[in-house]
């Protein structure tokens, strides 16, 4: 077992690395834009909904309150996994190398300790483990029974 800094990490190209896609993020950011944009227009154009006559700047200040913060949320993990940081696991014919600080935590400084490795020789067992729970119903009765 070894720990690693940013910097330290080996890579090779026969790694097969996991992370999070960015499509999820983008999509989001795309539908509080939307989202947002619309609500500008509305309140613009002054319209009424559902018979309600509310001033447009009540349209104006929603709309930037719900693009301001989801979309700006959004764009934020959007930017960050598209980032080379951006991994859990790296899988190579050596060994594992497990990142454990977040990939949205990209602006902490480099210098710290984030990722541990483990060769295949240090690795005692690997085996499937089916787990059955009973778990207590809605009424306390035992009626929710879960395979794991």
């Amino acid at each position: 077992m070894r720990f690693y800094r940013l910097s330290e990490i080996p890579t090779r190209s026969d790694d097969e690395v996991f992370k999070a896609s960015p499509t999820g993020a983008f999509i989001g950011f795309i539908v509080f834009s939307g989202i947002g944009i619309a609500l500008l227009l509305l309140g613009i154009s002054g319209a009424k909904i559902y018979g309600l006559n509310l001033p447009p700047a009540f349209f104006i200040y929603v709309g930037a309150a719900t693009f301001g913060l989801f979309g700006w949320a959004a764009w934020g993990q959007f930017r960050a996994r598209l980032k080379p940081t951006n991994w859990l696991l790296r899988c190579n014919s050596s060994g594992v190398i497990i990142k454990y600080r977040s990939f949205e935590n990209w602006r902490c400084p480099a210098e710290n300790i984030q990722a541990v490795g483990f060769d295949y020789s240090e690795v005692a067992e690997i085996r499937t483990v089916k787990e059955q729970r009973t778990a207590p119903g809605m009424g306390g009765g035992r009626t929710g029974r879960f395979k794991i």
